[in-house]
């Protein structure tokens, strides 16, 4: 069963490279690695609206949405090129 994460990452560009490249090279502990680091990440950030209430959108959706779409974007962007 696929989790939030999986599903998130899953659509990402940068994810599809580093899942093909790590499974050309049978190094499955790299995707191991990004989903624990990952869900660390999300289960930490879920603390930020409760100690900094402020803030909002911490959670799965907003870092691994907005983030990873923004890194896709830097690297498409004419500024990246150069």
């Amino acid at each position: 069963m696929l989790t939030t994460l999986d599903t998130l990452l899953s659509s990402q560009d940068i994810y599809k490279q580093l899942k093909l490249k790590c499974e050309e090279n049978q190094q499955y502990s790299i995707l191991s690695l990004v989903s624990d680091v990952g869900n660390f990440a999300i289960n930490r950030l879920k603390t930020v609206i409760k100690n900094m209430p402020e803030f909002t959108l911490h959670d799965e959706t907003h870092i691994f949405g907005s983030s990873l779409n923004q890194v896709g974007n830097a690297k498409s962007s004419p500024a990246a090129s150069r």
